[in-house]
């Protein structure tokens, strides 16, 4: 997970001299085989507190005692956060990991499958972009439902691929977010800026969410929701708050993977901007995965999965989202790992899923294919233009474009065109200028290839 940096705080081992409840004695407790075993399960995989019940304790030790020297052995192995955690089983001064043998397989894995060079983002990052919003819609949704607005993503989708014009604020955030993601956007700079986060937000329609449309308050998990409760609040102003965000990403001792999920986490929960928090995530999410060459999981709906174990509905068989933030305290500041090892199985998760729908989205496609050459209306030409249209929605074409393409008269093309109009395939915008080509587009009955499909 990175270049490991010994926390601050120090361990002081037990006295030789004699022996107590609290398993002083001889032979030390480190030296036991019950704490032997202990260590080595802590090392495999996180080790919580309910988890020490399942093993024999050294004798005459106290499960405080050894819970208190696993946690503190285990500090030293890891590292320190660059920033102030905020959670009530925290210090208020020192947040830490140590990694586990599970942990850094995970990484590798996410690396290995996540990355930039695989088959699956190659075609991903080659399917048109209806395509592509198809197959990220959830997160947008979930994004922009974080931020207060209520919105429905099929529908959204529908109507963007249907090209009506967004009336509401809902709308218009909603198709600002998916063209911002989906497009080309600068590379992240190197060191990360709070400029440069200012940046992304300002690329999101800054418009508040309705009122009266059902308009919602951002989804937080129950810790997050009372933690003015032990926050700093006069710490973590917005500015303080850029400010980490940008030391967690800057930070060379951290996982890239591990960097990002923390960074989101403080956008989300300690909302720096007025408006569009999760969805600066999203984009941030992209431009800083991308840059470390993990396109794939840049693209994987881990948004929509991390708030539904928020809510208690994602099926992975997890513990609580709160009781991950709240590992049992023993005076050795906040333990990130449980929580940054929960976040790593659901990103493996959605690792997995986004591959499916890769390998899904070409299979429709071929047979999308398959259904509009077998349709015994449309010639050859014709069949082409809808293929086109089905796999990409937003394919528009003139007379005069489809008649150069094909190599065919005018009043062929005008012939070809207007068959697809009257049987649904395309529809036919009128310019407002006699001066202006008829454009051909998109039609209901191709969208509803498209969607049977997507």
């Amino acid at each position: 997970m990175g270049e490991k940096t010994p926390c601050t705080s120090g361990f002081l081992p037990h006295s030789a001299k004699g022996g107590n409840t609290n398993g002083e004695g001889s032979p030390p407790v480190v030296l036991t085989d019950e704490f032997r075993r202990i260590w080595e399960a802590a090392n495999q995989s996180y080790l919580s507190w309910s988890d020490l019940d399942g093993f024999p304790l050294p004798q005459g030790a106290s499960k405080q005692y050894v819970w208190k020297l696993v946690t503190t052995l285990r500090r030293h192995a890891g590292f320190a956060l660059p920033f102030r955690p905020y959670v009530h089983t925290s210090d208020g001064e020192s947040a830490w990991i140590a990694p586990t043998h599970d942990m850094e397989r995970a990484l590798a894995l996410l690396k290995t499958q996540g990355n930039s060079q695989t088959v699956e983002y190659q075609t991903f990052a080659a399917l048109p972009l209806s395509r592509k919003a198809a197959i990220m819609m959830d997160d947008i949704g979930a994004a922009l439902t974080i931020d207060g607005y209520h919105v429905d993503a099929s529908e959204g989708l529908s109507a963007y691929l249907a090209r009506i014009p967004p009336q509401t604020p809902e709308r218009v955030a909603m198709f600002s977010l998916i063209e911002q993601f989906l497009e080309p956007i600068v590379a992240a700079p190197d060191p990360i800026t709070p400029v440069y986060l200012d940046s992304l937000n300002g690329l999101i329609s800054a418009a508040p969410p309705s009122v009266g449309l059902g308009a919602s308050q951002p989804v937080l998990a129950h810790i997050e929701q009372h933690r003015s409760r032990y926050l700093n609040l006069d710490y973590y102003t917005p500015e303080t708050v850029k400010h980490t965000i940008c030391d967690i990403l800057n930070d060379t001792a951290l996982h890239p993977i591990v960097a990002e999920l923390q960074a989101r986490y403080f956008l989300i929960a300690l909302t720096p901007y007025a408006t569009g928090n999760a969805a600066t995530s999203l984009l941030l999410r992209k431009t800083f995965l991308e840059k470390h060459n993990l396109g794939l999981l840049a693209h994987a709906c881990t948004l929509t999965a991390i708030t539904a174990w928020q809510q208690g509905s994602y099926d992975l068989n997890l513990p609580s989202y709160d009781a991950a933030l709240s590992p049992h305290d023993c005076g050795e500041g906040f333990d990130a790992t449980e929580f940054t090892h929960y976040n790593l199985l659901v990103f493996a998760n959605e690792l997995r899923q986004i591959r499916i729908k890769v390998a899904r989205t070409e299979a429709n496609l071929a047979s999308v294919r398959e259904r509009i050459a077998g349709a015994p209306f449309l010639n050859a030409r014709q069949k082409l233009l809808v293929s086109q249209m089905a796999e990409d929605p937003f394919h528009a074409t003139t007379i005069e474009q489809f008649a150069q393409k094909h190599d065919v008269s005018y009043s062929s093309a005008r012939t070809d065109l207007i068959g697809l109009t009257q049987q649904g395939y395309a529809v036919c915008d009128r310019p407002e200028s006699a001066n202006e080509a008829l454009t051909y587009r998109t039609g209901p009955k191709t969208l509803a290839l498209f969607r049977r499909d997507a």
